[in-house]
């Protein structure tokens, strides 16, 4: 019994029923191919601090992150909030809004991250990526708080 398949293997040119498509519409063989499509990741902070590698100062002191990204180079930045949007709405109460930051990673590429705006200001990280141009690089870390928090923060990058 035959079952009905979406997989790229079942579009052969040779079946009977394809062959009468690709002639009412004049495709051939050669047309047949699979264009890669930019697709570009979202991520929060949290899930692209997977390196463990010692964070240093420029000194060479251990600044005792968490986790870190690794280099990645800051490509722009946009911002979602009641002030730009009257309609905007968000699920954290202390949080005004949050800066979409676009970052190349080496291995990802192109990654898109949010980061909240407090209802105190923007943090000290997205102060610093305010001051990034794009093809700057960046790293940033993640660190524990004695309440168990995490907070992210712009680190020197490392070679």
């Amino acid at each position: 019994m035959a079952t009905e398949t979406s997989s790229l293997a079942a579009f052969d040119p040779r079946n009977s029923k394809m062959q009468d498509i690709m002639a009412k519409y004049g495709v051939t063989p050669a047309d047949l191919t699979a264009p890669v499509p930019h697709v570009t990741e979202k991520v929060n902070l949290d899930q692209i601090c997977t390196e463990t590698t010692p964070v240093l100062s420029e000194t060479g002191q251990n600044l005792g992150a968490k986790a870190h990204t690794g280099p990645l180079m800051y490509l722009a930045t946009k911002r979602a909030s009641a002030d730009d949007n009257p309609n905007f709405k968000s699920k954290y109460n202390d949080y005004v809004g949050f800066y979409v930051y676009t970052f190349g990673h080496p291995i990802k590429g192109e990654i898109v991250c949010t980061h909240g705006i407090p209802k105190t200001g923007p943090t000290e990280l997205s102060e610093f990526i305010a001051t990034l141009n794009p093809g700057n690089f960046i790293q940033i870390a993640m660190f524990e708080t004695s309440g168990g928090n995490r907070l992210f923060k712009a680190v020197p990058v490392q070679g």
